[in-house]
């Protein structure tokens, strides 16, 4: 029985009962997954904000609306010196003489914390 068969041999009764409660789990975490993705798809399991997008937006709309874009036209004069700064120092100078929100958008982990709902 290759490998059972030898857990069953070499383990003790209280050590088989929990990998068996272990493996069951495991295989139950994965059969309820499964039902979701058949139940519902993949789009499902995205967030709401993301779900909207992809099924309510053209691409040229997520250009033309987008936060970003236009954040970042707008203060493309503020960003460009960072954007061509080449070492750390310069870098550094160029987000001090930034304002403090420009500043705080781009430093802000996560793309999708600088955006503001879509319209």
């Amino acid at each position: 029985f290759g490998l059972g068969g030898f857990l069953y041999t070499v383990l003790p009764y209280q050590a088989q009962l929990f990998l068996g409660l272990v493996g069951a789990g495991i295989v139950g975490i994965f059969g309820v997954f499964a039902f979701q993705l058949e139940q519902h798809g993949l789009i499902a399991l995205f967030p709401r904000l993301l779900k909207r997008i992809l099924l309510e937006k053209s691409l040229l709309q997520v250009i033309k609306e987008g936060e970003l874009v236009r954040y970042y036209k707008d203060n493309f004069a503020e960003i460009l010196p960072l954007l061509l700064a080449r070492t750390d120092k310069e870098r550094n100078e160029a987000l001090a003489n930034m304002d403090i929100e420009t500043r705080k958008r781009l430093t802000t982990k996560g793309v999708v914390n600088t955006l503001s709902d879509w319209k």
